[in-house]
């Protein structure tokens, strides 16, 4: 999934998937949609990453085995 945020903020772009950590300036949320994500993927053995476009914004993988 790719996303049109305007890249990431600077710093470990890995702090992403921290719980109760939100970058943006919309604050209603909880902060933990990437931590859920993270550790749902992880239970099925696989790995979510993200890549950053600066200037545009981030693309999210998720690499899931193969059964």
């Amino acid at each position: 999934m790719q996303d049109h945020c305007g890249g990431l903020p600077p710093g470990n772009p890995e702090d992403l998937f921290l719980p109760f950590k939100q970058n943006g300036a919309d604050k209603s949320g909880v902060g933990l949609g990437l931590s859920i994500c993270r550790r749902s993927v992880e239970a099925n053995k696989g790995v979510l990453t993200v890549r950053d476009l600066p200037g545009s914004g981030c693309v999210f993988s998720i690499d899931l085995p193969r059964q």
